[in-house]
């Protein structure tokens, strides 16, 4: 095993019997599990995220009903009903992805040529940059973290194994690795 071999292993937390189990076309058992724990997070966050902006239009209808301001307390109303809903359809796409996954237990694969890319987006009034990276083979794009961005080399050919739905990437081979291994 080389030292791209490792830190490829480190970076996307897989291990060989996970890359054997990505062969076979399914996912490996601590791949499920990291996938569990995904969908808990989301979930979490939809359901902060849908009570925060409830809790939002209510003090906005309470605030402006202390003032007898009933323009505003019908606006407050319409953002207390929409204000949960558009917070659970903007996280509900993102949960369907991982229970999919979980429910085909499909590893997808793609062999080509990568292209790192890293871009840069403003947030709070562009005073912050959040750097956003990818690697993209053929027409597919997987989001990356740093460290996984570090351990793959633009321009090399890799096998790379997938969930379909969510693209998150379970394990990769470097080709050159394919070849060298006996």
């Amino acid at each position: 095993m080389n030292e791209h071999d490792i830190a490829l292993r480190q970076a996307f937390a897989f291990t060989p019997d996970d890359l054997e189990e990505n062969r076979a076309g399914h996912l490996a058992p601590t791949q499920r599990a990291a996938m569990v724990r995904y969908l808990r997070r989301a979930t979490q966050a939809q359901v902060g995220l849908t009570g925060g902006l409830g809790a939002v239009g209510l003090l906005a209808t309470i605030a402006f009903l202390a003032e007898h301001n009933l323009p505003m307390v019908g606006l407050s109303l319409f953002l207390l009903v929409t204000l949960p809903l558009i917070g659970y359809w903007v996280l509900r796409g993102e949960r369907r992805k991982w229970l999919l996954d979980l429910e085909h237990d499909l590893a997808d694969t793609i062999y080509g040529r990568v292209t790192l890319t890293m871009r840069e987006r403003p947030i709070i009034g562009r005073l912050v940059q959040l750097q956003q990276y990818a690697l993209q083979v053929e027409a597919l794009e997987f989001a990356l973290s740093e460290d996984q961005s570090l351990a793959v080399q633009d321009g090399e050919t890799y096998q790379i194994y997938y969930a379909p739905h969510s693209a998150m990437i379970l394990s990769l081979k470097s080709a050159a690795e394919e070849k060298a291994a006996p």
